[in-house]
């Protein structure tokens, strides 16, 4: 079987717990985003906690994820984790963008490769790209492998707007603040391109807000 699931989280709190069990050669494909704009509530938590296990062999996860920190006081938490299994191929990639100083993302996931994972390939990559000089991300990426015939890997980094990027933009003749809009658009693409046009939009709208 295949599932492609969409959460959108914003506006106001929301805490949304996610448990999902895949069987044999099924795919499952999660795409989340939590985004909370200037005229929203203030001192809002958005939390998403998906755990997913590959229960039978030769399962595909996919889960693509956002946290956008735009609103004053706004908490975006991410928690969970994958569970591999044998030959499963498991993919984890986040992207925090933090334009307000005062908010908050916090991404504390794990992929876990049990004994009887052999032939599993996961990967998991957490990005940040900071916006705001005082805002707080808290990153956490875990990998957990007890089977030797796997491929995994797993990273996070930490970024503000690349200045040569930025350098290269404006000797086009690109407006300054069209240039950052374009970079920070461009840092959450993976996540952006899968969600529904009209999300995407609003996404998008919120981050011209921002850059």
């Amino acid at each position: 079987g295949h599932l492609d699931h969409i959460l959108l989280q914003g506006h106001n709190h929301h805490l949304h717990t996610l448990l999902c069990q895949q069987e044999t050669t099924s795919e499952y494909r999660l795409t989340s985003a939590a985004m909370v704009l200037p005229e929203d509530p203030a001192e809002v938590l958005t939390r998403c906690s998906a755990y997913i296990e590959q229960v039978g062999p030769g399962a595909t996860t996919t889960v693509n994820t956002l946290q956008l920190g735009l609103a004053a006081g706004h908490r975006a938490e991410l928690h969970g984790g994958i569970i591999a299994g044998p030959g499963g191929k498991a993919q984890h990639y986040h992207r925090i963008l933090g334009a307000c100083s005062s908010a908050r993302a916090l991404c504390r996931a794990a992929v876990v490769v049990d004994r009887n994972a052999q032939q599993a390939d996961t990967e998991q990559l957490v990005r940040s790209l900071m916006l705001a000089p005082r805002f707080q991300a808290v990153v956490l990426p875990q990998l957990s492998i007890q089977a030797d015939q796997v491929t995994c890997s797993h990273g996070a980094a930490v970024s503000t707007v690349d200045k040569s990027m930025l350098f290269y933009l404006r000797s086009r003749g690109i407006d300054a603040a069209v240039a950052a809009r374009l970079l920070a658009v461009g840092s959450c693409r993976e996540v952006l391109e899968k969600l529904p046009v009209s999300a995407r939009v609003q996404l998008e709208a919120g981050i011209d807000q921002a850059a």
